[in-house]
């Protein structure tokens, strides 16, 4: 990739608890590598989407403390942005996830609902995947994904999990 190629801003959704958002973080970062792509980090709140709009309706009560637990780091990331700028996001969220989801995966579970990307204005839920692809593999699931976002009327595509978060 030459640096005359222009860059293309892709917007994500996370949350910092949330282990699945972190892996399609990794990816992202893999994308950046590979494709004239640029990560705009945006904060994604699931403690309120799923508490306070949702009002924790079919919930079970693990999920629930797991919830009442996310507003410290959401807080975290969103002073910082307000402070600094939202520059500071991407390096702070590998900060925080390079010690939550690499150490400490176990406390915080996988029934979560980020990451959320936007590519060439197109908004959707996902990728999820596990563990996150590299080099050039990195770069054709971002092409696909950008593919099938940027088809009118596409919604999604889905399959059940059949494995735990990988963060190799």
């Amino acid at each position: 990739m030459t640096e005359q190629t222009e860059r293309e801003d892709v917007q994500f959704w996370f949350d910092p608890l949330c282990p699945w958002a972190w892996i399609t973080s990794r990816w992202m970062l893999e994308v950046e590598k590979v494709r004239p792509v640029r990560t705009d980090w945006r904060i994604m709140s699931l403690a309120y989407l799923n508490l306070i709009q949702h009002e924790g309706q079919g919930l079970n009560e693990e999920y629930l403390e797991r919830m009442s637990k996310a507003w410290g780091p959401i807080r975290v990331v969103a002073a910082a942005a307000q402070h600094s700028g939202t520059d500071i996001l991407g390096p702070l969220y590998t900060a925080i996830g390079t010690r939550l989801h690499n150490e400490a995966f176990d406390q915080v579970g996988i029934d979560v609902g980020t990451p959320v990307i936007r590519i060439a204005g197109n908004t959707i839920f996902g990728p999820v995947i596990t563990p996150a692809p590299r080099g050039e593999a990195a770069g054709r699931l971002y092409d696909g994904v950008a593919l099938v976002t940027g088809t009118d009327g596409f919604f999604e595509l889905k399959r059940s999990r059949d494995r735990k978060p990988s963060f190799d």
